[in-house]
């Protein structure tokens, strides 16, 4: 069977899977029309390949002719690892589809073939709008400029937000009286805590599926994403390095290789380093620095330690599997991801001259403008150590506010001095992150 007989056929069959998917709508716009080529990365499983469907059936609702758009998906079985695949592909469209001059082109996994990113810029030049994506480590925006030579726009998919959630289990409460709508939205927050926003574990039914389905994942990521990827040796260490990691509020490498050395593992703290590395390239992992100016203060510092989902940490950490409260703030790092600008903004933690520890300070433009507390129990003392904390951080920076975000029912505003603190309610924050981060 000749080169183009089997891209038509792959065409063919990944066209009519694009056009005629259900798909739930995301919260994410891709540009109709990009001057760049679009990047969609993110961790495996959660949900690229169906932005790249609801973009698909976007453009064909907008008016676009079905014969511009293909979707292409570079993992099918009948693609072979070789550049011909690539080479032909054009001229197949051409021959078979579609005359049009310029075409949609959405290319799932295309760095599996090699020289992929030399025919990409190449069709960029011709006029082509492109759309890529894919889990591997040469998407993520540090090299995929480089690779692409700065032609590129970087959209990071996450698992489902909680507003996301809703909308996928379709609850709708908005209607409601206010009591009564507080109530459902922290019945299922209770859910998305426990088990995260992964797609496909947020449409199951039953509890032990959801488990079985984030351990499944888990395992993939690992071998697919670290191991595979990133051509790591020793797995047994690196799946050691990952759950140590996962069970883990601060990373150190001193600390994690005195823990190593203890439970009577041979390594190196550059090993360790490296396997670092691997792990966060995969999305699974991401760490915070401490907030300071001084260069010698964030590397001397411990790192944070955060989960792309709630749900995949509990199902395999033991220490986070019965702790509500660091499931809440694992799950509001990543609702602030998902909210700043990556290029103008940034977080971090902080910890004040006294040594009080605020949980996240948002920058724009290197500068403090935001500072979120999380707990889940609002008992006398943590009222305290939180509000105490977030005080001398906002006279430090000079600002006149901050948050706590908590497991209360209603806002709360409480004024101390010229500073004024503010209870955000849990549900209200993962409902209205935006007005909160901004």
């Amino acid at each position: 069977m000749s080169i183009r007989n089997i891209l038509e056929d792959v065409i063919s069959f990944w066209r009519s899977i694009a056009f005629n998917a259900k798909v739930i709508p995301r919260m994410y716009n891709l540009p109709k029309k990009p001057r760049e080529i679009v990047v969609i990365s993110g961790v495996r499983r959660a949900g690229k390949t169906y932005l790249l469907f609801q973009l698909t059936q976007h453009l064909l609702k907008s008016g676009v002719d079905e014969n511009q758009i293909f979707y292409v998906n570079f993992e099918d079985e009948r693609v072979l690892p070789q550049t011909v695949f690539l080479t032909e592909l054009i001229p197949t469209i051409r021959e078979r589809f579609s005359q049009h001059a310029k075409l949609y082109l959405l290319l799932d996994e295309i760095h599996k073939i090699p020289n992929w990113s030399a025919w990409l810029n190449r069709q960029f030049e011709k006029g082509h709008f492109l759309y890529i994506s894919g889990s591997t480590t040469d998407l993520q925006p540090n090299k995929i400029a480089k690779i692409l030579r700065g032609r590129t726009k970087t959209i990071t998919v996450y698992p489902l937000s909680f507003k996301e959630t809703l909308l996928f289990k379709d609850i709708k409460t908005e209607d409601l009286p206010i009591e009564e709508r507080r109530s459902i939205l922290m019945g299922y927050l209770h859910e998305y805590l426990r088990y995260g926003g992964f797609p496909e574990v947020v449409l199951l039914d039953n509890s032990g599926e959801k488990i079985i389905k984030l351990q499944e994942y888990f395992r993939a990521i690992m071998y697919r994403d670290v191991i595979e990827a990133s051509n790591i040796e020793n797995e047994t260490l690196l799946e050691i390095i990952l759950k140590i990691l996962l069970d883990s509020t601060y990373f150190g490498s001193a600390k994690l290789y005195n823990t190593l050395k203890s439970m009577g593992i041979k390594t190196s703290k550059n090993t360790i380093l490296t396997y670092k590395k691997a792990i966060e390239s995969s999305y699974m992992l991401f760490q915070t620095e401490i907030f300071s100016y001084k260069i010698k203060d964030r590397m001397q510092y411990p790192k944070k330690v955060y989960c792309i989902d709630q749900g995949l940490r509990r199902a395999i950490s033991l220490a986070y599997a019965k702790s509500e409260s660091k499931a809440l703030e694992n799950a509001v790092f990543i609702e602030i991801l998902r909210q700043i600008n990556p290029t103008t903004e940034s977080v971090f933690y902080y910890r004040t001259r006294r040594g009080y520890e605020v949980d996240f300070v948002i920058l724009k433009n290197y500068k403090p403008k935001t500072l979120v507390q999380v707990t889940y129990e609002l008992e006398q003392n943590v009222i305290k150590r939180e509000e105490r904390a977030l005080l001398k951080a906002m006279e430090e920076f000079q600002l006149n506010k901050g948050y706590i975000i908590a497991n209360i029912d209603h806002k709360q505003i409480k004024t101390i001095g010229a500073k004024k603190v503010y209870y955000i309610p849990m549900w209200e924050f993962f409902i209205n992150s935006k007005k909160y981060i901004e």
